[in-house]
């Protein structure tokens, strides 16, 4: 699954919330076309994080619509 919300800087808030650290986030904003789904890619191959998990982190970041979706 993708998640495309490239439209502004909120999934940077998500990218931290899943513990990225600022140069992680910068890496992603600049070389990554979708840095959104680069976060999550990025966030699970250094722990396992579950739907709910990402549910919470998406509510806490203030995007329950898109928490929802899961």
């Amino acid at each position: 699954m993708s998640f495309c919300v490239t439209g502004g800087d909120e999934w940077m808030r998500v990218a931290e919330a899943l513990g990225l650290k600022p140069e992680e986030i910068r890496f992603l904003d600049t070389d990554f076309r979708n840095p959104m789904d680069g976060a999550l890619t990025y966030a699970t191959q250094q722990c396992p994080i579950t739907v709910g998990d990402l549910y919470d982190v998406l509510t806490r970041c203030e995007m329950p619509v898109i928490a929802d979706l899961l």
